[in-house]
């Protein structure tokens, strides 16, 4: 019986070990241009960074756009604190690395 409970509180760390280890996505938003061009390397590294581009189009009232800066700013903050505060230029590197070697 205590090796049944030992085993199962390990299964149970082990979950939420995997649990805190997954990154939830960040979200992006654009109007008009994605920075990027959605090829292989740029998925590759989107999800290997945890980052969501959403492009909203090139019309938008200043209301939505006060709230995607917003969110823009928050996600930025996020992915300084996961990757540091240069991690757009690494990640930028990284996709063009990517493209080169294709």
């Amino acid at each position: 019986m205590k090796h049944f409970i030992f085993i199962l509180l390990f299964l149970q760390a082990s979950v939420l070990l995997a649990q805190k280890e997954e990154r939830k996505p960040v979200l992006i938003y654009t109007c008009g241009e994605a920075p990027f061009a959605p090829d292989s390397c740029y998925i590759k590294y989107a999800i290997q960074y945890s980052l969501v581009v959403k492009d909203l189009g090139c019309i938008v009232n200043n209301k939505i756009k006060r709230k995607f800066n917003n969110n823009n700013r928050r996600a930025n903050r996020k992915l300084s604190k996961r990757y540091g505060k240069d991690w757009e230029k690494h990640f930028k590197e990284d996709i063009e690395s990517c493209r080169n070697n294709l």
